[in-house]
Parts: structure tokens; sequence; C-alpha cells
């Protein structure tokens, strides 16, 4: 089990206030790089949605013009079956 000394790496011979001061350190940068990962994950997750809607308003496009063209192609057949 590693000790709080070999995780910080601290040694023996700094100064007991100088732990804490290391400590403070890690943590701040341990805040600041996962903040910078949640941002990151923000990003990410907005774009995911922006291209979720792209999709979305595009097969609903395609899904139109399918049920215009399946419409002409009846009316033009039952029209011709008239005559």
């Amino acid at each position: 089990m590693l000790s709080i000394h070999k995780l910080l790496g601290w040694r023996k011979t700094q100064k007991p206030g100088t732990l804490l001061s290391s400590i403070a350190q890690k943590g701040i940068f341990l805040t600041v790089s996962r903040l910078q990962y949640t941002d990151k994950a923000v990003t990410s997750a907005r774009a995911a949605r922006k291209k979720r809607w792209i999709c979305f308003f595009i097969t609903l496009i395609l899904l139109a013009v399918i049920g215009i063209v399946v419409g002409v192609v009846v009316k033009n057949q039952v029209d011709a079956s008239k005559k």
C-alpha cells in the first residue's frame, strides 16, 4: 500500500510544512485537470446533440421527399388506370 509520502513524491528530509503545500498543489492540479476534462466532455456532448438534431431533420426531409414521390407515382397510376 502506498503511503502519502510516496504518492505525493515527498521526501522524508523535507519539512512537515512542505507536505501540506505539496498536497495543496496536487489538489489544485487535479482540480484544474479534471475541469479541463469536464469542459471537453461538455463540448463533445453539445456537438453530439447538434449532430443528432441535424440527422433528425435530414431524416424528416428524406421521408417527406419519399412520401411526395410515392404520392405522385400512385396518383399517376390511378389516373392512367381510369383512362
